[in-house]
């Protein structure tokens, strides 16, 4: 067997790289850069797999409910300073980026100029190639789109976008829509783009290795599938369970801008629960054995972070280690627990709560997510900055009982330090008075109109511009029953 890889491309792509580069470089100009946050006009649609949603709660994989991802869009710009004339617009966005190539392979349709084209063997550059020329052409200068933490998320959604082949992807017409619809957003989120004072610029990056435990994988590795992964470039170290495993080197990344901007970078499709935090806690875990990450966006200090996936490396799907699923035929762990249901697919399954997996198989295995958010979160926190603190708790709800979710309306937040911060007009819980007042805040820290499915805790104003920061580490039991109503 041979690699699918085109080494020729490969190389043809590196050197259109460093030429760009080095184009860049020769036209530097004096320029200020702005950044913005909004929600874009498109969402993508979820791939229903745990713990990004929740099948159980859901009703089933189709219908499962979110709980862990990403609905932010991030724009970052260069403009010339003596202008104001756009030099690069960054769209940062959790998507993928597919929709032409998962058109049905029997699908033809009617292309350009009246030619029949079969839609799933065209070459395209999908809804990123009408995002940036759409935004080109409005603003001038360049634009480009940079994957987020797109593990289980799937491509921007527009229902019924094909009628003419009965589907939702595989036509002309989507990237057309959704490339135009989110340049839009961007071009609009930009009228109230926030400057970036500057700053001394900051990169590292932290090298380590990652076992390879996902069989599939190991016998594509046996057969030479994987170019430029080969035994020279491999050591064998010991996975979580001490056994030896071929091991890869790769790389996590930090690029700091200064306390308004820092770019998180990790190499693959991370499962934004991975990155940014989920709701969910160890018991219902499809694996609680095994220990829970810390989680990089809390450890990063900036007021904004640009969250880059696909970053120097590619290592397939990230995920949290306690939330990794998959039958035998992918990994053999006897410390997780049996399947709720047996699937001759092994790119399927569901584990012990019924909740479905399906992307387990297209990683490096059970321990390859924990130990690149366990490098990141570590490298995020070498740089400093504002303090935050992140403790063990539950969201309290105005009824005084306890929640791990800010989906379900809280109106305060219990840690177990025994610090308890809730909204303006809240003195107590029962008979247990609040010692902080504040709002609720997003996984990046930033403050919150109220509580949603992004709230990882709560920020409090001090004086003179201070600005505490909890983060609440929902993953823990913990030993505390209800508190009285909100008063």
């Amino acid at each position: 067997m041979f690699s699918g890889v085109d080494d020729y491309y490969i190389a043809y792509l590196v050197r259109q790289a460093v030429r760009a580069g080095v184009e860049a470089v020769d036209a530097m100009v004096p320029a200020s850069m702005r950044i913005a946050e909004f929600t874009p006009s498109v969402r993508a649609r979820l791939s229903a797999t745990f713990p990004t949603t929740d099948a159980v709660k859901g009703g089933s994989p189709a219908f499962g409910t979110p709980e862990a991802t990403d609905t932010k869009g991030r724009v970052l710009q260069l403009v010339r300073r003596s202008d104001g004339a756009n030099i690069e617009t960054i769209f940062n966005f959790a998507a993928h980026n597919q929709e032409l190539g998962h058109a049905p392979d029997a699908s033809v349709v009617v292309g350009p100029g009246g030619r029949t084209l079969r839609v799933n063997r065209a070459v395209s550059d999908d809804w990123p190639g009408v995002f940036a020329r759409t935004v080109e052409s409005r603003l001038g200068g360049h634009a480009m789109f940079m994957v987020g933490d797109n593990g289980s998320i799937e491509d921007p959604a527009w229902p019924g976008a094909c009628p003419q082949i009965h589907s939702d992807e595989g036509c002309f017409e989507l990237p057309a829509h959704t490339g135009a619809a989110l340049a839009s957003s961007v071009v609009s989120a930009l009228s109230s783009a926030e400057t970036i004072a500057p700053h001394t610029l900051t990169a590292k990056i932290d090298r380590f290795v990652v076992p390879l435990q996902n069989q599939l994988f190991i016998a594509a590795f046996a057969t030479g599938l994987f170019a430029h992964r080969t035994a020279a470039t491999t050591s064998v170290c010991l996975d979580a369970s001490h056994l030896p495993r071929p091991c890869f080197l790769t790389e996590v990344g930090m690029v700091d801008f200064g306390p308004q901007l820092q770019m998180l970078v990790n190499p693959g499709e991370a499962y934004p629960a991975l990155i940014q935090g989920s709701p969910f806690g160890v018991e219902q875990m499809s694996c609680p054995g095994r220990a829970q990450p810390p989680v990089p966006a809390w450890h990063a200090s900036a007021a904004h972070k640009l969250e880059m996936g696909l970053g120097d490396d590619m290592i397939g799907y990230e995920i949290p280690g306690p939330a990794w699923f998959a039958d035998p035929a992918v990994v053999v762990d006897p410390s997780c627990p049996l399947s709720a249901q047996f699937q001759s697919d092994p790119t399927a399954d569901y584990d012990r709560r019924n909740e479905y997996h399906k992307l387990e198989s297209e990683s490096t295995g059970p321990d390859g997510g924990s130990i690149v958010a366990t490098h990141l979160a570590a490298l995020a926190a070498s740089f400093g900055g504002a303090t935050r603190t992140i403790t063990p708790g539950r969201f309290l709800m105005s009824s005084g009982m306890l929640t791990r979710r800010g989906a379900d309306g809280p109106v305060g937040m219990w840690l177990t330090s025994g610090v308890i911060v809730a909204v303006p007009g809240v003195a107590a819980f029962g008979s247990t008075p609040v010692t902080y007042h504040g709002v609720f805040m997003d996984f990046d820290g930033r403050a919150q109109s109220g509580p949603d499915i992004n709230t990882r805790g709560m920020l409090v104003f001090g004086r003179h511009g201070a600005v505490m920061r909890f983060f609440m580490d929902q993953y823990p039991m913990v030993n505390q029953g209800a508190f009285g109503a909100a008063r």
